[in-house]
């Protein structure tokens, strides 16, 4: 269950916020979920009540990626593509003779 200290509660009953807010907020919430794979972005845009794309749009607003590659794991995964273009090639060019 969350545990909200009572001093953030008693600023948010003060403070309340618009649609928005609230919605970025009970977003925010549900991220630690969509990280941990509990549930997916597609879940989580069900229990808000928005589609996948406006959640992960939403994300990106407040700076979270959709996608955690790093730079590195990128390179990595365009070595292991041009490897296997370059093995079918050379299969195709073997099958033609």
């Amino acid at each position: 269950m969350l545990n909200i200290p009572n001093d953030v509660m008693n600023f948010m009953e003060k403070h309340p916020l618009n649609k928005e807010g609230a919605q970025l907020q009970a977003a925010l919430l549900l991220y630690p979920y969509i990280q941990n794979e509990e549930i997916s972005h597609g879940y989580a845009a069900k229990l808000l009540g928005i589609d996948r794309l406006s959640l992960i749009s939403l994300y990106e607003s407040v700076g979270i990626p959709y996608l955690h590659v790093s730079a590195e794991e990128i390179k990595e995964e365009i070595n292991v593509y041009n490897n296997l273009r370059n093995i079918s090639e050379k299969l195709e060019i073997n099958g033609r003779d």
